[in-house]
């Protein structure tokens, strides 16, 4: 009518109009897969609504500062949304079906086990990741949607934990040289130097240290906080910048932007993340030290066809492959070792074949419990678990079990419906340019050589084991060998892996006078004064 009241049409042409069957150009409506209000209708909505209303503001010329401000945000979310509901949309995700199904019956069955029979019940999130691609094939949101409608895979944030470490620590400082795999590192009694912490002591939960050197293999093995500070802080000094390894190496993988990354204690998992972005890290190290941002739209198209959104790789080289790839070697032994978490067993007891997969992956804890992690991957897929209260309030020290059972069992039931995308027939190998070396497995240093401790002269222990370097490579010994610790550290450390000395005491023996004199030797082993302290990880915040 307003055409018509423009005079832009004729009184002839506007009967003609308003009598036409505008039926007859009507589509046939087509079934939509997903109607249900659940995890997963609202993450593909909310993620297809930032998609277009993106596309919206870029048509319009809006600038990032702009798009950046809430009110010019939210009005082109309304305005996407519309779109999304009246347009007729079509929008494809990279969910799998029968995988997002077996997730969601597994939580149903089995979420039961992360509880502590406390008053509230334990939520969780789970992410399921393709490696190659970052799709993101399948989730979990929660226990319970009718009950709680907060996705604790792609919403919630929370303390990382030691789950961290792999990514903010060890990753950086064998890209630097800083260490090899066998290079030796103090777990001995330490206190935070700055912060509202300083002069109180690190620890994991009660574990105050071991009081000895251990390698860096083995400290990532035991989620040993001590270790995993000293390597930060001499990360720090190397590169002189407390933010450097979120600058050059988180902030690639699209890890939130935050103050605490140069915190001393950043390495045990103060900052929050979600557990969609942990995933993205662990695949990051099982896709050869490439970044592949997770992503669940595939394409949006409009009713007639025409593509309007396409997911294109946009593939970020965050690790050197010779890194990622040693990274992976030791959360091999993290998971193979158990020290940390029993989860190698309990899916091995499942299905034995899905149990020699080659597991790789990295626990993690907070105060109190709060959170518990588990990320593992193969060289095929990465799934992550978090689990804890939503009122941050801590659990008990079984957490780490818990989690282990739970997560065995969902991947478990996962396998049942899709075997292939695991790759249980598929390993991680060491790059080409893995420089192998042998060291002194006391020191991780060359073989050979001695150092001088009280006067007196102590040969380097000659037992040795291969360390795998990214670049750079070990030297040769010294008194002090390794990263962190004092000098009363290394003297005491020293004096345990001294090769012990014989003393030899000459008697002589009376004899009668038909026997020639003879003599006899007494050898005396010298006892170690120093005793090494020993202490069980299995209940520790790791």
């Amino acid at each position: 009518f307003s055409m018509y009241r423009n005079h832009d049409i004729t009184k002839e042409e506007y009967e003609e109009a308003i009598n036409y069957d505008l039926k007859q150009d009507f589509k046939q409506q087509q079934a939509i897969e997903q109607t249900d209000q659940s995890f997963l209708y609202y993450t593909v909505l909310n993620e297809a609504k930032d998609i277009i209303a993106q596309q919206l503001a870029k048509d319009d010329e809006v600038s990032d500062e702009e798009y950046a401000k809430d009110e010019t945000y939210q009005k082109y979310l309304e305005l996407a949304q519309q779109k999304l509901v009246n347009g007729g949309y079509t929008v494809t995700s990279t969910i799998d079906k029968g995988i997002y199904n077996a997730m969601q019956d597994a939580v149903d069955k089995y979420g039961y086990m992360l509880d502590n029979w406390g008053d509230a019940t334990i939520e969780v999130g789970n992410v399921m990741m393709d490696n190659a691609t970052g799709k993101i094939l399948g989730f979990v949101g929660g226990r319970d949607y009718s009950e709680n409608q907060f996705n604790h895979a792609f919403d919630a944030q929370r303390q990382a934990g030691s789950s961290i470490k792999p990514m903010l620590v060890y990753g950086p400082a064998i890209e630097q040289g800083l260490i090899g795999s066998e290079s030796m590192v103090s777990d001995y009694a330490a206190k935070w130097r700055t912060g509202e912490n300083a002069g109180e002591t690190i620890a994991n939960a009660t574990n105050t240290g071991t009081n000895t050197f251990m390698s860096i293999r083995e400290s990532l093995e035991v989620s040993s906080n001590i270790a995993a500070t000293n390597i930060f802080q001499d990360l720090w000094e190397a590169e002189g910048d407390h933010f450097y390894s979120y600058t050059n190496y988180l902030s690639k993988m699209n890890y939130p932007e935050d103050n605490s990354w140069a915190y001393e204690s950043a390495p045990l998992g103060v900052t929050d993340v979600t557990v969609a972005t942990q995933t993205n890290g662990f695949q990051t190290l099982a896709n050869h030290g490439v970044y592949e941002e997770g992503y669940i739209i595939e394409s949006i198209k409009d009713n007639d066809g025409e593509v309007l959104y396409q997911h294109e790789s946009n593939p970020v080289q965050v690790y050197s492959e010779a890194t990622a790839s040693i990274m992976n070697d030791m959360m091999r032994s993290v998971i193979d070792e158990q020290k940390t978490s029993s989860f190698k067993s309990i899916i091995s007891g499942l299905d034995y074949n899905l149990g020699n997969a080659d597991w790789v992956g990295k626990t993690g804890s907070t105060n109190d419990y709060s959170d518990s992690w588990l990320v593992v991957s193969t060289p095929s897929i990465t799934i992550s678990s978090w689990a804890g209260r939503d009122d941050n309030k801590g659990t008990d020290n079984t957490a780490g079990t818990r989690t282990a059972n739970y997560m065995a069992y969902l991947i478990n039931r996962i396998y049942q419906t899709n075997q292939d995308v695991f790759g249980v027939d598929q390993t991680f190998k060491l790059s080409s340019d893995v420089k192998k070396v042998e060291v002194s497995k006391a020191t991780g240093t060359l073989p050979g050589g001695s150092v001088t401790v009280d006067k007196t002269s102590i040969s380097n222990p000659s037992s040795k084991v291969t360390s795998y370097w990214a670049t750079g490579g070990p030297s040769t010994v010294s008194f002090d060998f390794g990263i962190g610790g004092s000098d009363a550290n290394y003297s005491n450390y020293w004096k345990k892996i001294a090769p012990k000395t014989t003393k030899t005491t000459t008697t002589t023996t009376p004899t009668n006078t038909n026997s020639n004199s003879s003599t006899t030797e007494k050898k005396e082993d010298d006892e170690d004064a120093d005793k090494e302290e020993t202490n069980d990880n299995e209940n520790n915040n790791d």
